[in-house]
């Protein structure tokens, strides 16, 4: 008997040595590949930021070429040198844009070739517009400027063209990067749970090896020193694994902090739920803070979003097959996040299991709406550029055709005694001439309002008003006209706009005055709440400056109250009152740029009441 212990002790004695080397051979192998995952997740995520910021930066640089041009257009209209201040910061930025999208493409042979030939071409445009603004200071607002701004908008919109290039390849390598990251996001918690299973599965084997080991002991009547000893020896290695175990667990941990995820593990027969601690603290809680449920999660969910994500979970929990979404939730700080959760189905009943993890994406769903949000400023901005663009080149040249034409004529004839046709010819001239300039000047005035840059003053409104009587100073003289204000206020708005604001309504109120009558014109103001506007919602609670010009004059029909501050709306001909019909719309849009809006009221024969109303700051 004791040499049959014998025999079993000489067989035994090596096998706990050697299942311990194994069993740190296959956690050393499973913590590699745990953080090459964890790596690679990292790693697509850094390649995602790249593709986006390489697209808000080529979008600065359209962005800031658009306000070198407004800044240049500016001090072309206005000859105020404060524009040049736009065109000069818009220059600076560009070439703190290209040094930046060098650095980000810097690895991307192709957009790199691509980005020489857009920098070449800035340098183009921005070489135009620095002759423009030469030109005009030497000769004003002459002809010369023409064919170079031509050049400027070939300029512009070849450089918008291969920008456009840059942008799609970003595009393509942005799909390419998220395609990866999405692919790492749901791998990668789907081995950290197979390898936490093979973890488990190993320490299972180890202990009932160690239980086995024990009971031979036993059955051999070994000493009780002995069994110590050994019980000693394999709890040793027992601890060891724990350790390896720990070590494994906080390398899991850390790799769902830095990677913004959560794992859970849903037992589909007995309901119950478990959270990874990194899930609770997503919903700002802390670890194990409560007792995971499907209804206590519904509970974070934002509540526009709530039923579409229980109505997700009944799909999946029936078909077996998970329904992946982007959904917010509000957390228990109150904060406003976006998840997405992925997962995977695994066992079989009694033990099928859906493992899978919840991953923060706000960072991510923010930046794409920026992104979409300044692509469509910059859309309309075009738009708006390509609108007046179209009207400049085309509708506005008949005029200037006339005016060629008959000046031909003109010069054909004798200087002296011109013919009653000749003086015809003159006459037709002049009044298209002046038409002609007339229009340009509403329009130019028109997309100014819309693009002057808004820097908000505290300005005493009395003070606008005497700027623009002293400016009618004669037109009032002559008409006899009265203006009285009373309480106009000091508020914050673009000073500029305003006076042009006060300049149209009371050159206004001046042109459309009865006959001998002479014009009397009421300025004043008032706090008003928010709820007591008709136009407002009833649950308005802002109050608002409303200002009143009221006038004397002939009035309009009540039935014209909105189409007046459409664009070249009139209600009366040419003949009867000029002007083009782009003042009130100047007005509608100088109020849209202060976030107030003005409406109007009339009678025939009694006069006309403009209300604007401002939102009152602090």
């Amino acid at each position: 008997m004791i040499g049959d212990i014998s025999k079993i002790k000489t067989k035994k004695i090596p096998i706990p040595h050697l299942l311990f080397v194994g069993l740190l051979i296959v956690l050393t192998f499973l913590s590699f590949i745990s953080y090459d995952r964890i790596n690679g997740l990292t790693n697509a995520s850094n390649w995602v930021n790249h593709a986006n910021h390489t697209k808000l930066t080529l979008s600065s640089i359209l962005i800031n070429l658009v306000d070198a041009e407004t800044g240049q257009r500016g001090y072309l209209l206005t000859n105020d040198s404060a524009f040049l201040d736009l065109y000069k910061d818009a220059g600076k930025n560009l070439n703190d844009n290209i040094v930046e999208i060098d650095s980000l493409t810097a690895d991307n042979p192709v957009q790199q070739r691509n980005l020489k030939l857009i920098f070449s071409l800035i340098n183009q445009r921005m070489s135009l517009l620095a002759q423009n603004v030469s030109i005009f200071k030497l000769k004003g607002y002459s002809a010369d400027l023409k064919p170079q701004l031509e050049k400027g908008k070939d300029k512009m919109d070849e450089i918008r063209s291969h920008i456009t290039v840059m942008m799609n390849l970003e595009n393509i390598l942005l799909a390419e990067r998220t395609k990866e990251k999405d692919r790492a996001a749901y791998i990668t918690p789907f081995y950290l749970f197979v390898f936490s299973v093979i973890a488990l599965f190993i320490v299972t084997i180890a202990y009932f090896r160690l239980r086995s080991e024990i009971r031979l002991r036993v059955k051999a009547q070994d000493s009780e020193a002995e069994l110590e000893k050994k019980v000693t020896e394999r709890t040793a290695d027992l601890k060891k694994l724990n350790a390896q175990l720990t070590v494994q667990n906080t390398i899991f941990e850390h790799a769902e902090e830095n990677a913004g995820i959560g794992s859970y593990s849903w037992n589909l027969q007995t309901g119950i739920l478990d959270y990874s601690d990194n899930l609770f603290r997503l919903l700002d809680c802390e670890p194990q803070e409560f007792v995971p449920s499907f209804e206590k999660f519904v509970g974070f969910i934002h509540p526009d979003d709530k039923e579409q994500v229980i109505k997700d979970g009944t799909e999946t929990y029936e078909t077996k097959k998970l329904v992946q979404h982007i959904y917010r939730v509000i957390t228990k700080k109150g904060t406003l996040k976006y998840f997405r959760s992925s997962g995977n189905f695994t066992g079989e009943a009694p033990n099928q299991f859906l493992v899978g993890t919840v991953q923060d994406v706000t960072n991510d769903t923010q930046l794409s709406e920026t992104l979409t949000a300044k692509n469509l400023a910059l859309e309309r901005n075009n738009a708006e550029l390509a609108s007046f663009s179209y009207i400049a080149s085309h509708d506005l040249q008949e005029p200037l055709r006339k005016i060629q034409s008959f000046s031909k004529l003109i010069l054909n004839n004798e200087t002296a005694g011109l013919s009653e046709k000749s003086k015809d010819y003159f006459s037709r001239v002049i009044s298209a001439a002046e038409r002609m300039q007339n229009l340009i000047d509403a329009l130019l005035n028109y997309s100014g309002a819309g693009n002057t840059e808004i820097t908000l003053v505290a300005t005493d409104l009395n003070l606008i008003i005497d700027e623009v009587k002293n400016n009618l100073h004669e037109i009032i003289e002559e008409k006899k006209v009265t203006i009285e204000t009373s309480g106009l206020p000091i508020v914050k708005v673009i000073q500029l706009q305003f006076y042009q604001l006060f300049s149209n309504l009371i050159a206004n109120a001046i042109k459309y005055s009865k006959k001998d009558i002479p014009p009397y014109i009421k300025i004043s103001s008032i706090v008003i709440p928010g709820e007591a506007i008709e136009q407002l919602s009833p649950e308005a609670r802002t109050k608002y400056w409303h200002i009143s010009i009221t006038d004397n004059g002939i009035g309009f029909d009540p039935q014209y109250e909105n189409k007046i501050f459409e664009l070249f709306q009139r209600l009366h001909g040419r003949r009867e009152y000029e002007g083009t019909g782009i003042g009130l719309a100047i007005c509608k849009k100088i109020i849209h740029n202060h976030n107030g809006f003005i409406t109007a009221s009339g009678q025939p024969g009694i006069g006309a009441v403009f209300n604007i109303y401002l939102p009152l700051t602090g």
